[in-house]
């Protein structure tokens, strides 16, 4: 089995004359045919242009899999569709959908976890599909409000990925910089703040570079820390000094220090 194909959200290759009708029968249209074939056409809609009917199939066939690496990749199909889809379709509330694709992720990252490596240096559990899971999993913890075992998910697929890519996931430390702030997770906002401002530092990108100074500033003047704001804030305008002529910026910024000497 292709195990590439299981995807949730696949899509057809819209150009082909032969798969139009499998298009629009992906977005919600069942086929209309009639005569020689019919059958056969409105079959191939539930099992290729139906992502309901897929999930089910997948759902009956999952717990006859075998413990591996497929079942997990399916457990994750199923998860990932149910947090899409999942409540609204099988007319549960949030609430029992969060449980459930709790569950199912769970499961998937247990059946990795418990895998042998198949090719020498690697490990089940740095994958993309490990990483895939503890990212949704971390997303799904959060939602169902269990914040200190969602980061550490977070955060585990953020390793994961460096390890695979051989670089670090700015995009997940971008994510990380808003959850942990929203949850005032201070310390770990502040560190993902530093790696994101250093990895603008490496790209020559200012205004990222700009816009994180602001937000650190922020979040140290917010904690009473004034004069670790008023640092950040000066330690940025020498690096930006002889790059820049935006500096402006930071005009406002810099104020709450003139304001508070007054």
């Amino acid at each position: 089995m292709n195990t590439a194909q299981l995807s949730y959200n696949a899509t057809w290759d819209n150009e082909a004359d032969e798969f139009e009708w499998l298009e629009r029968a992906y977005m919600g249209e069942k086929p209309n045919v009639d005569g020689d074939g019919a059958d056969l056409e409105v079959l191939t809609w539930e099992l290729c242009g139906s992502a309901e009917k897929q999930i089910k199939l997948l759902r009956e066939l999952y717990p006859r899999l075998p413990l591996g690496f497929l079942k997990a990749r399916v457990a994750f199909i199923i998860a990932a569709f149910l947090w899409q889809d999942g409540a609204e379709l099988a007319d549960k509330s949030a609430e029992e959908n969060g449980k459930v694709v709790e569950s199912m992720l769970f499961e998937a990252l247990y059946i990795l976890d418990q895998q042998k490596s198949v090719l020498p240096n690697t490990v089940p559990m740095i994958s993309d599909l490990a990483s895939n899971t503890l990212s949704l999993y971390g997303d799904v913890l959060m939602a169902n409000g269990k914040y200190k075992y969602g980061i550490l998910a977070l955060e585990s697929a953020s390793y994961a990925y460096q390890y695979l890519k051989g670089e670090p996931h700015y995009e997940m430390h971008k994510r990380l910089c808003e959850i942990c702030s929203e949850e005032e997770d201070w310390s770990r906002s502040i560190h993902y703040h530093e790696k994101i401002r250093v990895q603008a530092v490496a790209d020559g990108d200012l205004n990222l570079y700009v816009y994180i100074v602001q937000q650190l500033s922020k979040i140290h003047v917010a904690r009473g820390n004034f004069r670790q704001g008023e640092s950040v804030l000066r330690e940025s305008l020498k690096f930006l000094r002889p790059r820049s002529a935006g500096i402006r910026a930071f005009g406002d910024q810099l104020d709450f220090r003139n304001n508070g000497n007054d």
